[in-house]
């Protein structure tokens, strides 16, 4: 007869070699996607992106915080100037949940900051059609129809924010710039 100890080593020993080491135990993903936001919120991008792709990893994230890890952690990337990476996280983002307007209008922001103005502004007009009543994709798609020197498709987009949020700074100073035919900030 096996001692029970020596039984119960076996069984760990099983589930270690199951489920891998303990850095990917079941219920990880939820801490590190805690710790990411903490990361992020303190500014530190890389401790962030570290996290959200231990968190992706892990593979016992609900749904909704996946997409969420894809966002946040393509969040980083931006605020680290890498684009590519980011649209790369958007996109993956966006293949989990398609209806996730702030993963489009993040996107646009990225692909419009790369000089691809029109992936920006389908992206800024799908997100503004998801969610019709946030100005920030109009807004966006306003700019970057200033900087395309479409004056008046951008006063129609920072009209439409305005009617949304009428004390909105960025679409009253761009309506202003682009009503006076003059670029956007």
């Amino acid at each position: 007869m096996v001692p029970r100890t020596v039984r119960l080593m076996a069984l760990v020993g099983m589930l270690v070699l199951t489920l891998g080491p303990p850095e990917r135990a079941w219920g990880q993903g939820p801490r590190h996607f805690r710790e990411a936001h903490e990361a992020y919120q303190r500014r530190d991008f890389d401790g962030a992106i570290q996290r959200y792709t231990l968190a992706i990893a892990s593979g016992d994230l609900p749904h909704p915080d996946l997409f969420f890890a894809f966002n946040n952690r393509a969040n980083a990337h931006a605020a680290k100037r890498d684009w590519d990476r980011a649209i790369q996280d958007y996109s993956a983002a966006l293949r989990l949940n398609p209806k996730f307007a702030a993963a489009l209008r993040n996107r646009g922001n990225v692909y419009a900051r790369k000089g691809d103005y029109e992936r920006a502004i389908r992206d800024f007009g799908e997100a503004a059609r998801l969610d019709p009543d946030d100005p920030h994709a109009l807004i966006g798609r306003g700019l970057v129809y200033c900087v395309k020197q479409e004056f008046d498709r951008a006063v129609g987009d920072f009209d439409a924010a305005l009617a949304i949020c009428p004390t909105c700074p960025r679409a009253i100073s761009g309506r202003a710039a682009a009503s006076a035919g003059k670029e956007c900030r």
